[in-house]
């Protein structure tokens, strides 16, 4: 009897040793990876199975070359595509918000900060007469001043460009738009001097005298923002011009 207790415990324990062994030698499973964070992985509304941010990178160069083209041809004294010395068209992709676009232009693109002159003091009657003499005159700075239907025929072309090329962008989400921001890269001036043009030697040339802008203020700046969903069904015929035109939102300031 005690035999047969003694042989039971040792298979037993022998079973008990194999099954350790086999647990330390039989591999983990492997831990699964953290979570991406929100501004990282695709959105519901994108296709993330299939997402190739190549191909996104190539549609949005595609589309900052056309709007670069399109807003010289509207605006050619005020815009000017990419070179060496200026930026250009150029935008990125933002998972879960849509593709911004971003441009600069040589005029306010809102209202409520356009240019205010400080006026020079008032010539007096030598100097009135001393200009008459010399044929000179003065010429008004005010060149950058917000002008209406220089921004709607920005806004305009804008509109054209994403109604025309946003649907090629076909990567982006239900749930996700695009964005184009301009800045306003004119000059909002502080205060105005008289500026007298000098010859040689420093001696007064028979000219023009000139005001002087002596400082700047911050830029302007307008967005206009349109969802997937409108662009889509511009190009689907689903939506005319006019309401695609509604459905853009803008905003200046």
């Amino acid at each position: 009897m005690v035999r047969m207790l003694l042989t039971a415990g040792l298979a037993g324990a022998l079973c008990c040793g194999i099954a350790l062994a086999a647990d330390a030698e039989s591999p983990s499973p492997p831990a699964s990876p953290p979570p991406l964070p929100p501004s990282v992985a695709p959105s519901a509304g994108t296709h993330a199975e299939s997402f190739d941010g190549t191909r996104m990178a190539e549609d949005i160069e595609i589309m900052c070359r056309i709007m670069d083209r399109t807003l010289a041809a509207a605006l050619p004294d005020s815009y000017y595509v990419s070179s060496y010395f200026r930026a250009g068209a150029r935008g990125f992709y933002l998972p879960g918000w849509g593709v911004v676009l971003s441009a600069d232009v040589d005029f306010p693109v809102a209202p409520d900060v356009a240019p205010t002159l400080m006026p020079p003091a008032p010539p007096s009657n030598w100097e009135q007469v001393e200009r008459e003499v010399r044929q000179e005159r003065a010429v008004d700075p005010d060149d950058n001043s917000y002008t209406e239907a220089k921004v709607e025929k920005l806004r305009e072309a804008l509109v054209q460009v994403v109604g025309a090329n946003g649907a090629n962008i076909d990567l982006l989400g239900s749930s996700e738009s695009i964005a184009v921001v301009v800045h306003g890269l004119a000059r909002r001036p502080i205060a105005v001097i008289n500026r007298r043009s000098e010859g040689a030697g420093g001696t007064s040339a028979a000219g023009v005298r000139e005001f002087e802008i002596t400082g700047t203020g911050p830029g302007t700046t307008m967005v206009l923002r349109v969802s997937a969903v409108a662009v889509h069904a511009l190009a689907r015929r689903e939506m005319s011009e006019d309401d695609f035109a509604a459905a853009c939102d803008v905003v200046q300031y």
